[in-house]
């Protein structure tokens, strides 16, 4: 990305998101608070958006951070940290229960309980919930599943083509 100041000397970058809409990163000009502006300014139908643009303060963008820099590793929502079961890690079940299942962490409530979505079953039906304390035991960290289809294959899978 290339900045540029605006009139009133703030930096300002553009760039174009996956479908071509005009998008920017602006610092803002707030008194008093350190701010970014944030989204799309034209849509990719050529449309100017109004107020499409979020107003970070450093301490949301700071909060934004590990979950941009998950995606930019991974690929999905998640949350790199030194714990093996973050938000989107991976597990394979190693107990009696679970044995085989795959599924991501969905949930985490440290010291109480962890969620895992069982990625063969949607929804709430597809959620195993473990106790903290146990969750070693039961869940192994792995690598994300070459047989999981995209997002977008899910969607696709699950749409019905009506009769003809």
């Amino acid at each position: 990305m290339e900045f540029k100041p605006t009139k009133k000397g703030m930096l300002r970058a553009d760039f174009q998101d996956r479908y071509g809409a005009l998008c920017s990163v602006q610092e803002s000009s707030i008194p008093g608070e350190d701010c970014l502006w944030l989204g799309v300014d034209v849509n990719f139908e050529g449309e100017d958006v109004h107020l499409g643009r979020m107003h970070l303060t450093q301490d949301m963008a700071a909060k934004l951070i590990p979950l941009l820099r998950h995606f930019a590793r991974q690929g999905a929502l998640g949350v790199d940290n030194d714990d093996p079961f973050h938000v989107g890690a991976w597990l394979v079940g190693v107990g009696e229960e679970n044995r085989g299942v795959e599924g991501r962490v969905v949930e985490i409530h440290p010291g109480q309980s962890l969620t895992v979505q069982n990625i063969r079953k949607a929804g709430p039906e597809g959620q195993i919930i473990c106790i903290w304390d146990v969750r070693d035991l039961i869940w192994e960290p792995i690598d994300v599943p070459e047989d999981i289809p995209s997002r977008y294959d899910r969607l696709s899978d699950q749409m019905t083509l009506p009769d003809e």
